[in-house]
């Protein structure tokens, strides 16, 4: 690409027509080099029948490595950006590697947000159809644990400063495992992640019901996910990656 600026478009997101221009807009009021990348708020919509399952609206601004190293913290993939050509540049591209079948825009946000700032048009511009097929409904939880390790292991000396976001992270990863048929592993970073940080208390109840075999443990989160969350597509998509 030659242009100034990036825009990324999945083939099952679609722009609202004035998408591109209020983000530029947004660019050139910041007058500041060090803003990476400006994106903006996302509707989900099953394609079948286009039905709105959810939307995100934006809220995170400014620096925010930290909230990316806890979990994806903007939703909507890349289709919701506008970025920098430089940040490409300098960031790299996307990682191809095959852990990364689902996570490599996570990762490539969490790149980008350790130098450059992001920002955010506070509007629902973007819209993502979700389908049987889609990559992302073919993943299992074991898929993305793998992603998510992936993720924590090429940042691991950053992770390693802030244990408590370390261990919120491998307490989720170990869940995954669990749930995806591995509870082996999953104890493994369950205990991991109380090395990291021994007051987070999600890991020891965690950790005693995989001793029960992932049948049961996948049972158990389910029922517990339904208990406090109801069946808010939002909030049951944030829970799948932590443990109860």
């Amino acid at each position: 690409a030659a242009g100034e600026y990036i825009a990324l478009l999945d083939s099952d997101d679609e722009w609202l027509p004035e998408k591109l221009e209020k983000q530029l807009q947004v660019f050139k009021e910041a007058r500041d080099e060090k803003l990476g990348a400006v994106y903006s708020g996302v509707v989900y919509i099953k394609e079948k029948d286009n039905q709105k399952i959810d939307e995100h609206m934006p809220k995170r601004r400014g620096y925010i490595f930290k909230d990316f190293l806890r979990r994806c913290c903007i939703h909507g993939g890349p289709g919701v950006f506008l970025i920098r050509k430089e940040v490409f540049d300098k960031c790299g591209l996307f990682d191809e590697c095959g852990e990364l079948r689902i996570a490599d825009d996570y990762e490539m946000w969490v790149r980008i947000s350790k130098d450059y700032k992001f920002d955010f048009v506070n509007a629902i511009l973007t819209r993502c159809y979700r389908h049987d097929v889609s990559i992302t409904a073919a993943m299992t939880e074991y898929d993305r644990a793998i992603a998510d390790e992936y993720v924590v292991n090429k940042f691991r000396e950053d992770y390693e400063r802030v244990p408590k976001i370390l261990s919120l992270k491998l307490c989720g990863i170990a869940s995954l495992y669990c749930r995806g048929g591995d509870v082996n592993k999953g104890r493994k970073m369950f205990l991991e992640s109380i090395g990291a940080n021994p007051l987070n208390i999600r890991n020891y109840p965690n950790l005693f019901l995989s001793y029960f075999g992932s049948s049961f443990y996948r049972k158990i989160f389910n029922f517990s996910l339904i208990f406090r969350k109801g069946f808010s597509y939002t909030r049951r998509r944030n829970d799948m990656h932590r443990g109860f």
